[in-house]
């Protein structure tokens, strides 16, 4: 059985971005997606990055302004509505 997340809030969405890397369980917020497609979305993400020729830290986090560009978060229109 398929569970619907909840959407965050313009609010939180600005405050899970506001962080400068985010983990699976804040890429799922956003997305709000479950934990397997949050998993795929930060190894589609550090691919790209390791693509790069980035090094990224040990922990299992990725930047957060790559998850934005990823999923077209439109970050002025968050801060407006959110005010």
């Amino acid at each position: 059985m398929m569970t619907i997340k909840e959407k965050p809030t313009a609010s939180e969405i600005l405050k899970i971005i506001s962080q400068p890397w985010i983990g699976t369980k804040e890429i799922g917020k956003l997305a709000c997606v479950g934990l397997n497609k949050a998993i795929e979305i930060k190894k589609e993400i550090k691919k790209e990055l390791l693509d790069e020729g980035y090094k990224l830290p040990s922990g299992n986090v990725v930047p957060c302004d790559r998850v934005v560009k990823y999923l077209k978060i439109n970050v002025n229109y968050l801060k407006k509505i959110s005010e």
